[in-house]
Parts: structure tokens; C-alpha cells; sequence
């Protein structure tokens, strides 16, 4: 960054760390602080169908002329900087990416989603920033950010920055923790409740988003704008309404329909959960939306809890097509068709297409569930609208 001129601190950021909910809670934020008037960066990971989709300016994605253009620049830096910086990760180049393109657009601020935990977090670089969140905290990851809720906490908890406000939906041992960083840091703490649910549920009922947990994540946004007074000016009740009713977050609980067997239409859900925790909000929805039974469409990644997923998914499950996915970490189709919870109702397939091809034409009309990772959520997008 200090090669590139600091652009991230060039612009006044809302930073999210968090194990779920950190793209449901920015894109939230991104839609209020639209509708208020501002021009707002949204930076988020991982992407569906096409890489720009991390990159956003008021909903509209970098262009691949722009993208290349930075790119280029980048790399012209990198090979003529004073100090050499070759070994950047995929994210970390990534995110300068980000900083330079709304930098060069002179943003109003921006809303900037961490990639992995938060201390040691690329995005963690930034030091005009006006509020950080935190989320909740999960058992994800731990191979990086420990094996306890604590010490995932610790971790994510390195966002916090001196005096500035920090939201977060914690509890716990978790929430124990963040106080403590949060006090160290003489930062005012906001921790959200199931009770701010009740206390603004006539805002928080105008949210977009479908699902029992993302009630919370409505609420953690709203704390959060409530904490903010950006350019000597509170952000208006009409804003967060009108901004909550059009938020829209790709992959996330979102329903479609197809035509399965003898042109019958059905109903599909997809969802990008991928830890137990995940899961367990996954399936609290889909019995609050009716679906007690589901045909599932499932991929994992190898380095999750992917067969304490299975037994959660294994009693609201009919049957199971597994499938790859597009990447070297993924658990190959047929050992996860193989997981002891479920063998007896499962088949292994070679690509997400023909997983899709298998569960569509079950006999049994049941709504199809395609859960356990936003690489296979991605992956069929790309099937169904090509």
C-alpha cells in the first residue's frame, strides 16, 4: 500500500469481519448508505460466476477494461518498488485491486468485507475507518484461526481499531473476548441482541433477504448505521427502510424455480452455507418457509467440518446427488456420496452439471436443497444462465 500511495486511506471504510453473514450484512449496508446518497465501494469474497463481482461501486461491477488497467499498473509497481513485494496472495493482490480502483474513483466511503479471519487480514491495512463489525463467531477455518471460539475471536477481534465503534452479534466466550479488545482499545462496544429483533421490527420486516438468521444480520446493519455519523449527519430512518427492501445477496437462501421431469416446475433453493453453524441457520429457514424434505445438491470443500454438515442435512434429506467442485481443495464426488449418514440415499456424480441433470429428474417432487459450498452455488449459476 505504501508503494501504491495508501489509497485505502484515502476514503473512509466500514470494516466486517466475522465466520457468517459478512456479505449478507454488506451488502445491506452498501444498498442504506445508496439510497442516502452516497457513492459507495463494496468490496467482497468470494465472487459467484465472474471475478468483477468483488468489486462494486453503487451496484455496478468493475469492468474488465477497468480491472486490467489496475492490474497492469500493480504489476508495474511491484517490479519497480524499493522494497519487492513478488509473493502476494490471490487476495491480497486482489484487494490492492480494490483500493485503487475506488480510490481513483473518489468514493464516498466504502464497505470493505475481510477475507480471512481479521488481525493478519490483508484488508486490515485500513486506517480511515468509521465503524467495524463483527458478525458472530464460528468453529470455520480453524486450521488458521485456532480450534476454540476464543481464539477465532482473537483473531477477528484485530480489526478493532482505537476509539472507533465496533458492532458486533458475538456471544459467549466469543463476546468475552471482543469486550476485552474492545476496552482495550477504548472503543465503543454496540452488541446486538435477538431483542433488537422485536425492539425494530418494523424496520427490520422491510429486509429482503429470506431466512430466520438474517433477521440478526438486518439488525447488525442497523446497529451499525445507527453508530455512524457520516459527514455531521445520521442516516435517515427512510434510507435503511427503502435500502433494506432492495438489498439482494446472490446465493444466499435464494429460491428459483426449473422444469424437472415431464416439464414440471420446481422450487430450488441455493445457499452458499459451508460450516456446521451455517447449516443450522440453513435449515431453521427452510422449515419456517414450509420444507420439511429436500432432494440435495451437495459439494464441500475437503478442509471443512464436512461430515458434521452431513449429519445436520441427513434428516431433512430424501436423497443426495454429490458432485466436484472447480477447485484442488474440493472432497471428491464419491467419497462424499460415501459419508456413512447418508450412503444408503446417495450417488456420486462427475460434474455439476450432471449432478444437476441426476436430481432433476428424481421421481420424487421434493424441493432440491444445493448447499455446502458458494464454489458449487457458483458453479451452477453458470449452468442455469449461461
Amino acid at each position: 500500500m505504501q508503494a501504491l500511495g495508501q489509497p485505502q486511506n484515502s476514503f473512509p471504510s466500514i470494516h466486517i469481519a466475522g465466520t457468517n453473514g459478512k456479505g449478507s450484512v454488506a451488502a445491506a449496508l452498501h444498498s442504506v448508505l445508496r439510497e442516502e446518497g452516497f457513492t459507495v465501494g463494496l468490496y467482497t469474497s468470494p465472487h459467484l460466476v465472474r471475478l468483477n463481482e468483488r468489486f462494486q461501486i453503487n451496484g455496478r461491477t468493475i469492468t474488465d477494461h477497468e480491472l486490467l488497467g489496475i492490474v497492469c499498473r500493480i504489476r508495474l509497481v511491484q517490479s519497480s518498488a524499493v522494497f519487492p513485494f513478488e509473493n502476494l496472495t490471490q487476495f491480497e493482490f486482489l484487494t490492492a485491486v480494490a483500493f485503487v480502483w475506488f480510490a481513483d474513483n473518489k468514493i464516498d466511503l466504502a464497505v470493505i468485507e475481510t477475507g480471512l479471519g481479521g488481525r493478519l487480514d490483508a484488508t486490515n491495512v485500513m486506517e480511515n475507518v468509521l465503524a467495524s463489525v463483527i458478525t458472530n463467531i464460528g468453529l470455520d477455518h480453524t486450521q488458521w484461526l485456532g480450534k476454540t471460539h476464543a481464539k477465532i475471536a482473537a483473531e477477528k477481534a484485530g480489526i478493532i481499531k482505537t476509539g472507533i465503534p465496533i458492532v458486533t452479534a458475538a456471544t459467549g466466550k466469543a463476546l468475552h473476548v471482543i469486550e476485552h479488545r474492545a476496552k482495550l482499545k477504548k472503543s465503543r462496544l454496540v452488541v446486538v441482541r435477538y431483542a433488537d429483533q422485536a425492539r425494530n421490527s418494523k424496520i427490520l420486516s422491510s429486509f429482503s433477504l429470506f431466512g430466520l438468521h438474517q433477521k440478526l444480520n438486518a439488525a447488525v446493519a442497523l446497529r451499525t448505521l445507527q453508530t455512524l455519523r457520516f459527514q455531521r449527519r445520521a442516516i435517515s430512518k427512510k434510507a435503511i427502510i427503502s435500502g433494506f427492501k432492495k438489498t439482494f445477496w446472490s446465493g444466499r437462501y435464494e429460491r428459483i424455480k426449473f422444469r424437472g421431469l415431464h416439464g414440471v416446475v420446481g422450487r430450488c433453493i441455493l445457499d452458499g452455507a459451508h460450516n456446521p453453524a451455517a447449516i443450522q441457520a440453513l435449515i431453521r429457514s427452510l422449515k419456517s418457509d414450509g420444507i420439511e424434505k429436500v432432494n440435495l445438491l451437495f459439494g464441500v470443500l475437503r478442509d471443512k467440518d464436512y461430515r458434521s454438515i452431513a449429519r445436520q442435512l441427513t434428516p431433512i434429506v430424501e436423497s443426495v446427488v454429490t458432485v466436484p467442485l472447480p477447485t484442488p481443495r474440493h472432497l471428491p464426488a464419491r467419497a462424499g456420496a460415501q459419508l456413512r449418514v447418508w450412503r444408503k440415499k446417495s450417488q456420486a456424480a462427475t460434474s455439476v452439471r450432471r449432478g444437476w441433470e441426476k436430481i432433476v429428474r428424481l421421481k420424487c417432487p421434493l424441493p432440491i436443497l444445493v448447499t455446502g459450498s458458494l464454489y458449487l452455488v457458483g458453479e451452477l449459476k453458470k449452468i442455469l444462465n449461461p
